[in-house]
């Protein structure tokens, strides 16, 4: 009897599945249809341009942030595929233990049918009549009631965790369904990806024979500094709510959210320090437009570079010049995809015309660690670096090693 009271104990335990956040899943298509609109309204201009049978930069332009979005595209499939893998490993889990544990419920259950079976020639009745004391009787038919609603429980029981295996066995195939068609889709972009880049080769070697297209991109290029400057103020008010908010917690003697608290700055190496010391973003190159006013003999104009161009070899490396976080990744008209990272001492660089980026937003990285590579322009692989202190903008030759 008591060995049957413990048995019917342990079924009653059952693991219960843990309830999957949909934020992070939400927050991943909300990226993902941003680009994908993105790009189907960059495909529209571009066959706008193609119907006109005109060559020119702001076709250039167009495929060129185009490359951006599909290596951003990319990024995110990638992303989106660990996400599923992650999901798949724990339904997968999931699922063993539902079925580990079912069977021992159907155990536990088949040990009470057979208990039931030796015990066919004695009902309750029998039991009842044979009891020497009423007490007795009565303790006895309060056993057998509560044996019968035990036992219907259990059926109950069996029945639902076959049917969550068999909801989480579909949700399974439904997930590894759309893994794969994942890992289609990312291999599909990579290809259109490298027949953009062929197109965008052919247009600079076609535009580049006409030098007033090359004045206008370097125009361009001066426009995008007022763009790098008004995102540098963006990244600087957000720090400022952000640390507000640590402070405002620290006061109420809260916890901070922990988004507020995933940039730890001090463990940070000085960027002070790095004055005159600093390594090159690119392991070699040539400076051929200085920090300050730069006047253009031709179109007698004088326009204000907020950093340097550096010419550098064809595909070269781009590395980031002191330890940091980055704080964002983004293509602008004129400098392409551009890579800015916050340093310590609300130090930051800038990184623009770039392709082939290997870093995320908010992910901190070393000095020296690879950003991407060096863009083609039609003026050639050219990499804009430029250093900043808060809202000043530095001469990064001050900072940089003398070669």
């Amino acid at each position: 009897m008591k060995k049957y009271l413990f048995i019917v104990i342990i079924v009653l335990f059952t693991l219960p599945l843990k309830p999957q956040s949909s934020k992070e899943i939400s927050n991943q298509n909300e990226e993902l249809s941003k680009i994908r609109n993105r790009l189907t309204f960059l495909e529209n201009q571009l066959s706008e341009n193609e119907e006109n049978q005109k060559e020119s930069l702001s076709e250039l332009e167009i495929i060129d942030e185009k490359v951006h979005l599909i290596n951003k595209l990319i990024e995110e499939l990638s992303k989106e595929e660990k996400l599923i893998e992650r999901r798949i490993i724990k339904a997968e889990s999931e699922k063993e233990e539902l079925q580990k544990n079912l069977e021992k419920i159907q155990n536990n259950y088949s040990t009470y049918v057979v208990w039931l079976y030796k015990q066919k020639d004695k009902n309750l009745i029998t039991y009842l009549f044979d009891s020497e004391s009423i007490d007795q009787a009565v303790v006895r038919y309060k056993y057998f009631k509560d044996l019968t609603e035990k036992s219907n429980k259990t059926k109950s029981e069996i029945l639902q965790k076959k049917s969550e295996l068999n909801s989480l066995t579909k949700k399974l195939a439904v997930e590894k369904e759309t893994k794969s068609n994942l890992i289609k889709e990312k291999s599909d972009e990579q290809k259109r990806l490298t027949s953009l880049k062929n197109q965008k080769e052919k247009l600079i070697a076609d535009l580049r024979n006409d030098s007033q297209l090359i004045e206008e991109e370097i125009i361009e290029k001066k426009k995008a500094e007022v763009r790098i400057k008004n995102l540098i103020n963006d990244l600087i008010e957000k720090e400022r709510t952000r640390l507000a908010k640590i402070k405002e917690a620290e006061l109420k003697n809260e916890k901070p959210a922990e988004e507020l608290v995933k940039y730890d700055y001090a463990s940070l190496a000085n960027f002070n320090d790095l004055k005159g010391r600093m390594n090159w973003p690119v392991r070699k190159g040539k400076v051929i437009r200085k920090f300050g006013e730069n006047k253009n003999e031709r179109l007698k104009t004088i326009t204000l570079n907020y950093g340097i161009d550096i010419k550098a070899e064809t595909n070269a490396e781009v590395y980031s010049v002191a330890d940091g976080y980055v704080s964002a990744i983004q293509w602008i008209p004129g400098y392409g995809s551009v890579v800015i990272i916050t340093h310590k001492n609300d130090y930051r660089t800038v990184y623009g015309h770039l392709t082939n980026i290997k870093l995320k937003e908010n992910q901190r990285i070393n000095a020296g660690d690879l950003i991407g590579y060096v863009n083609e322009s039609l003026e050639g692989s050219i990499i804009h670096f430029e250093v900043w202190n808060d809202r000043n903008y530095q001469n990064p030759e001050v900072w940089l090693v003398r070669r």
